[in-house]
């Protein structure tokens, strides 16, 4: 079996369509995440789990590596001490190790009602400036801080002349909720 076809064709498309996608992307985890679906997880722009959910990386003990994209999600949030350890022995983490270490938006025992809210929250924003919030900070993490001033400052330009920030001021001033269009 060619796993490194399986990866190119199957696996790493679906992380890029998550990463790559304008809308914010929610998990509700209500169950194991291990191996690949850990990379899945991990790709999710936000994730709500319920307690005691066990994450596990257990690559190693199969005798194989992580895979898509999960080596570079491991070291951005863990370090690369710590990422090694967790990939290496294959341990394990539970809900809340994984929100304490920055994983997780939240635990909630009702994981699709929360996830269900926060996608309301966000649904209630301007679409454009939460694309671009997504798309900068995802390059934050790619990128020399130079970079992202410039980025920053080129977003900033955009949704400086979109209707959805004459309307989210307008809003404010007239001490009302805006009504965003994506425009």
């Amino acid at each position: 079996m060619d796993i490194g076809h399986t990866l190119e064709t199957e696996w790493n498309p679906l992380i890029q369509s998550i990463r790559s996608s304008k809308k914010m992307v929610i998990a509700a985890i209500n169950g194991v995440a291990a191996g690949a679906g850990l990379s899945i997880v991990l790709a999710c722009d936000l994730k709500v789990a319920l307690p005691k959910v066990r994450f596990i990386s257990g690559f190693t003990q199969i005798g194989l590596c992580p895979d898509a994209g999960l080596s570079y999600q491991l070291v951005q949030t863990m370090g690369y001490t710590q990422a090694l350890s967790y990939a290496l022995l294959g341990q394990p983490m539970l809900s809340e190790e994984m929100h304490t270490r920055g994983f997780l938006t939240t635990i909630a025992e009702d994981h699709m009602h929360e996830a269900r809210s926060l996608a309301q929250k966000i649904n209630q924003l301007a679409p454009l400036s939460v694309e671009h919030v997504k798309k900068n900070f995802q390059q934050a993490q790619e990128s020399r801080f130079s970079e992202i001033l410039e980025m920053e400052k080129k977003s900033q330009q955009f949704l400086g002349f979109s209707q959805d920030y004459r309307e989210g001021v307008t809003a404010f001033l007239e001490k009302r909720a805006p009504q965003f269009k994506g425009n």
